[in-house]
């Protein structure tokens, strides 16, 4: 009798394991988490009918304040996974549970764009392998959004950047159309993005560069190469955020650069490389907010550039050790002096 009822739950316990092949992918990809996130790896692919309590799990996960962002993101997309094998009647119910406000079949449209993903997840450790890197790309999973509130997104950014304090320096110039622009852009935009970017902007701060900012596609911040910018891509969105004018990585956030790599010397406005000088930015608010309403005004559609809907003026500097110096002392340092001579 004894041996008849312990026999199963070993074949049971094993069959519960991740193999070993796929216990190391998720290790490697998810080394943060690595316990929690096996554990919902293992029942993902066990779980090839839909299961409502399994659902209803992943979506407590990915609310979870207290769980690390990777881990979230894998929920997230788990949670996308079973939606995508839930009967319409289940899947509708889904929706509704999580108040998405979208159109059924637009979220279908949305999701259709990681079909490959989810059509890999049992194809051994290559496809498990391809699914967890997917999660490091929360604006394409469609649930991501419901389950990161604003205040979260936005803390998220901060730990990425470092920050100093800024002073708004808006509407810039005398200008009939800069505030009205703004305005009109802000009110454009759908609630979660216009919450972020309302909360970016009454932090009061420089947005900087970081050693640990991501420079990979499709991040939730992307500092791309070659460029001064921060790019902020929210969960499950097809909108960007932009901070222009966002620093350099390494000790001088801020610097002079008179010429290329390659001896060519820069335009004048790129002398001050990480930053810009506040009239140049004044005169790009103040025309890019008339083209605007030139465009919508002349063809009744919205004009397919970026909008400014805020300025700020840069008092002072980050070091890498965490401290701030003002811009005075930045650029009066000797050891600056002498590398630019």
């Amino acid at each position: 009798m004894t041996t008849i009822v312990s026999e199963p739950r070993r074949r049971r316990t094993a069959a519960a394991a991740l193999p070993a092949a796929l216990q190391a992918v998720v290790a490697g990809e998810m080394s943060r988490d690595t316990p929690r996130a096996a554990s919902i790896v293992r029942e993902l692919l066990r779980r090839v009918r839909f299961n409502p309590s399994f659902a209803q799990r992943l979506l407590a996960i990915a609310r979870d304040g207290s769980a690390s962002h990777e881990l979230r993101c894998l929920a997230s997309l788990a949670f996308e996974h079973q939606f995508l094998i839930a009967p319409r009647d289940e899947a509708a119910l889904l929706l509704r549970a999580i108040g998405v406000d979208e159109r059924e079949d637009h979220i279908r449209l949305r999701i259709a764009r990681n079909e490959t993903i989810h059509k890999q997840l049992r194809h051994g450790a290559a496809g498990l392998r391809a699914f967890l890197r997917h999660t490091r790309r929360p604006c394409r999973l469609a649930f991501a959004r419901y389950a990161f509130t604003p205040a979260e997104v936005v803390a998220e950014i901060r730990l990425r950047t470092r920050a100093t304090p800024g002073r708004p320096d808006f509407p810039p110039l005398d200008h009939p159309c800069n505030v009205d622009e703004a305005d009109h852009a802000m009110a454009r935009l759908p609630a979660y993005e216009r919450d972020i970017v309302r909360r970016l902007i009454d932090e009061q701060v420089i947005y900087w560069v970081d050693a640990s900012t991501p420079s990979s596609l499709n991040g939730l911040i992307e500092y791309p190469e070659g460029t001064v910018v921060l790019v902020i891509k929210p969960p499950g969105s097809d909108l960007e955020i932009e901070i222009k004018r966002a620093g350099n990585r390494g000790p001088h956030a801020l610097d002079i650069r008179y010429s290329n790599d390659d001896g060519r010397i820069v335009p004048h406005h790129h002398h001050l490389w990480g930053g810009s000088r506040g009239d140049y930015l004044c005169f790009e608010a103040a025309n890019s907010a008339l083209l605007s309403l030139v465009h919508r005004l002349a063809l009744g559609r919205e004009a397919p550039i970026p909008r400014i809907v805020t300025l700020s003026r840069i008092e002072s500097v980050p070091r890498n050790d965490g401290s701030t110096v003002s811009l005075l002392e930045h650029f009066d340092d000797p050891s600056r002096r002498e590398r630019l001579l």
